[in-house]
């Protein structure tokens, strides 16, 4: 008989400010422990998680800097791991993300885009 995959939600709040990415990463990925996600799998997660956290405090906050909150809701499918990021900070320009590019071939730990 085959079982259904492990199906989880969790959510977590940060404050808008760089000290408060590293935790929030570590409680998150901690939570999705249950998955047992490959480790390439959680390096692609704590990858993305870590440039959004980033861009949102860079750039939606940007020299203002308030600590209003981020929240993060992480909802696994039957395929597939769900991530929500919201928060109140400035929108991108035009209410879009820039067209996609080819990502670089330079393993990098930042500048992966919005």
């Amino acid at each position: 008989m085959n079982r259904p995959a492990a199906r989880l939600a969790l959510c977590a709040r940060m404050k808008a400010e760089a000290q408060q990415i590293r935790p929030t990463l570590a409680r998150l990925l901690g939570g999705l422990s249950p998955l047992s996600l490959s480790a390439e799998d959680r390096d692609a997660v704590e990858i993305v998680l870590a440039e959004a956290l980033n861009n949102i405090v860079e750039h939606a906050y940007g020299a203002a800097r308030v600590a209003c909150p981020v929240d993060i809701m992480c909802r696994h499918g039957e395929r597939a791991l769900d991530i929500r990021i919201t928060d109140g900070g400035r929108p991108m320009p035009d209410d879009c993300p820039p067209p996609r590019t080819e990502p670089t071939p330079i393993p990098q730990e930042n500048g992966f885009g919005w």
